[in-house]
């Protein structure tokens, strides 16, 4: 995909690409497509800092050569390192796959027993990060020739696990983090949407970087709800900043609805039914295809919960009971 998206880029002329995956960041940081070529499809235009593109290890690299704020961190390459940077960061730590997202291949350890107990299923390097407890903001940015155009903050307020994608936030202004927005826009000449995860310490309240992505993730329309007008940024980069003008809870349609739905949370599934805090503006009514693909997604998690994996099971457990 990535070299059919370079091809394109020869044939046509075009303002602005994205990367809607990371898979599609990985593969164009992997590629040995022509540098001019390439440098069109990165979001980052800086060509020093093209490595940040590669998974969480690079990021890593990347904000502490800028000196941004963030946990003490290293990179293993062996699970034996692993449990040396651990001991020498000091427990709990948090232990990250480079190439992972939406929660998977992060674990938060205490001891060495738990690290052996991980299964590093994915190939090194590996991110060690000293654990750092506080509220976790996420920040949804849009970049143009290096310009911060528009963001959108939110406090993650609800997830079916730790470390996994988030049901609910709370979105609200959050001017603090616009200097340190500007400083990796200027720095990496950004072109496109990042989504980036602060840790907003308890004591100083002080914002450490923890995670950035080169790609938009599922929360960018919601941020409508407060104020921030991607659209208008899009068409017109130098407009005023675009960023939110108030605060106001929301949970995603519908990866909420559904997982309230499978654990039998009645007054999450309530709060949809009963239009509870307005819930239904976060319904895209007005986008035929943003429903269409909602109602894909519950279909495919009810087929999988109700069918797939019930036969599945049963099948398995008709081989092990088959006589040999």
């Amino acid at each position: 995909m990535i070299h059919q998206a370079a091809d394109l880029i020869t044939k046509r002329t075009f303002h602005l690409t994205i990367l809607g995956s990371d898979a599609l960041v990985w593969a164009l940081n992997d590629s040995k497509i022509d540098p001019s070529v390439k440098a069109q499809l990165s979001p980052i235009g800086n060509a020093y800092y093209q490595y940040a593109l590669d998974g969480k290890v690079g990021s890593a690299a990347l904000w502490r050569h800028l000196k941004i704020p963030s946990p003490a961190s290293k990179t293993a390459d062996s699970s034996v390192q692993v449990s040396q940077i651990a001991q020498e960061l000091g427990f709990p730590v948090m232990i990250k796959l480079s190439r992972s997202g939406g929660g998977d291949g992060v674990t938060l350890c205490h001891s060495h027993k738990e690290i052996a107990a991980i299964a590093l299923h994915a190939p090194p390097p590996y991110l060690v990060e000293k654990y750092i407890e506080g509220e976790a903001i996420s920040v949804e940015a849009l970049f143009l020739q290096s310009r911060l155009t528009a963001y959108a903050s939110s406090l993650m307020t609800y997830s079916p696990s730790p470390h996994a994608p988030s049901l609910e936030r709370i979105f609200t202004p959050c001017p603090e983090i616009e200097p340190l927005l500007q400083k990796l826009g200027a720095s990496l000449q950004l072109t496109g949407f990042t989504n980036i995860t602060f840790i907003r310490t308890i004591a100083s309240r002080q914002y450490l970087l923890i995670e950035l992505d080169f790609r938009p993730n599922r929360w960018i329309r919601h941020s409508e709800l407060v104020g921030v007008d991607w659209s208008k940024a899009l068409r017109n980069p130098h407009t005023p900043l675009q960023k939110p003008l108030s605060t106001k809870m929301v949970r995603h349609f519908p990866a909420d609805l559904w997982y309230s739905m499978q654990i039998k949370q009645w007054n999450r599934i309530f709060y949809w039914l009963l239009n509870k805090n307005n819930s239904w503006l976060s319904i895209p009514f007005q986008d035929p295809m943003s429903l269409v693909n909602g109602g894909k997604y519950l279909l495919q998690k009810l087929w999988r919960q109700t069918i797939k994996r019930p036969y599945q099971k049963a099948q398995k457990i008709q081989n092990e009971e088959a006589p040999w």
